[in-house]
């Protein structure tokens, strides 16, 4: 449904050049005057073509995102949180916690918020921010929050908070979850500063 490929032409195009010259490939985007508002996506693939019978051949390719907004219509910027996960807590290594988030709008649009992680009393541990794109309409990407704490962790069940908000401060949705310290867990040491 949100897929530009149809609006751009051509599909497929051929350029050549030498070493240390520049090509150029031209393409026309043309949006239906029927196409609904809302994103649409599409890769530009430019991938090498090595000759036959030219003996040894590097084939290397650059993929190039491409994004449009077609107005006319309310642009809708929705998303739900399906879950939390989290690593597991290992004494040296920072905890990661992976937010699924999918995109029920019809619209790219950046996301901002916070994960809370709290001690099983609700005490408040620490607060990391979020500040990251949403994935393309229909589709879900884990959004990652990586806890490092100042101090030494006892074992238990620890509380995550995950809140996530357009850039304009309106919700989108929160959702919690949890972690356990199976063992006593030390954080990882802080990076050493280098004097030069």
């Amino acid at each position: 449904k949100y897929t530009a490929r149809p609006y751009i032409t051509p599909q497929s195009v051929t350029v050549s050049c030498n070493p240390g010259e520049k090509a150029y490939a031209d393409f026309t985007v043309s949006i239906p005057e029927d196409a609904e508002a809302g994103g649409r996506y599409a890769l530009i693939r430019f991938t090498t073509v090595v000759e036959p019978g030219s003996g040894v051949g590097v084939a290397s390719s650059i993929v190039l995102p491409m994004k449009f907004t077609v107005t006319g219509g309310p642009l809708v910027h929705s998303g739900e949180i399906n879950g939390i996960t989290t690593g597991e807590a290992v004494s040296g290594s920072p905890i990661d916690i992976f937010t699924s988030f999918t995109n029920t709008g019809n619209h790219h649009f950046k996301v901002a918020g916070e994960v809370q992680v709290s001690k099983a009393d609700g005490a408040l541990i620490d607060t990391l921010h979020i500040n990251t794109s949403s994935p393309v309409p229909e589709n879900t990407r884990q959004i990652r929050t990586t806890f490092i704490p100042d101090e030494d962790l006892d074992t238990g069940i620890y509380h995550v908070k995950a809140i996530l908000k357009l850039e304009n401060g309106t919700l989108l949705d929160e959702a919690d979850g949890q972690f356990e310290v199976k063992e006593p867990y030390v954080p990882p040491p802080p990076p050493a500063s280098v004097i030069v």
